[in-house]
């Protein structure tokens, strides 16, 4: 009975380590524009693909609110500097372009757009399963009305925010 207790223990502390070593998957929160999930799977020692889907405001080329929706965004980031910051995390910098689309509106209106982005990311890896980042993403977007009227909105925007996700 000792042996396979033993054995058990022996068993389930691989299979942590080879759990902890195969950390590939991030998955959290993010508050910004947009607000919403953020997961990211890391590609290599250079890249990672993020996907960020959230609740987000539709602007105007003034930066004028005109509705509301859901905004999805896939990038991939390629890792610029990454290096230790002391002994309990470690940080990297990184980039890449970003491809999303928008779809929502207010009462009467529905619209439906795409973006393009440069999310600009800077992220800190502590030693307990948890990343922290702060990200920008200057871009361009555009918009298109369905229903209640017709037209389209071009817009440049700076998006971006904070986002706090476990690493699985």
């Amino acid at each position: 009975m000792k042996k396979f207790i033993l054995l058990a223990l022996f068993a389930s502390i691989l299979a942590t380590s080879a759990f902890a070593a195969s950390e590939k998957n991030k998955l959290g929160f993010y508050l910004g524009l947009p607000s919403g999930i953020s997961y990211t799977r890391d590609l290599g020692k250079s890249a990672d693909f993020d996907v960020l889907a959230g609740f987000d405001f539709l602007r105007t080329k003034d930066f004028h609110v005109y509705g509301y929706g859901l905004h999805a965004r896939f990038a991939p980031l390629f890792k610029l500097w990454s290096g230790n910051l002391g002994s309990i995390m470690t940080g990297t910098f990184s980039l890449g372009p970003g491809f999303g689309f928008q779809l929502g509106g207010d009462s009467g209106t529905l619209v439906v757009g795409y973006s393009i982005s440069l999310p600009i990311r800077f992220e800190l890896d502590f030693k307990i399963p948890f990343s922290l980042f702060f990200e920008t993403a200057p871009g361009f977007s555009h918009t298109f009305v369905i229903r209640s009227g017709s037209g389209h909105v071009p817009a440049f925007y700076l998006g971006g925010g904070l986002g706090l996700r476990f690493r699985f």
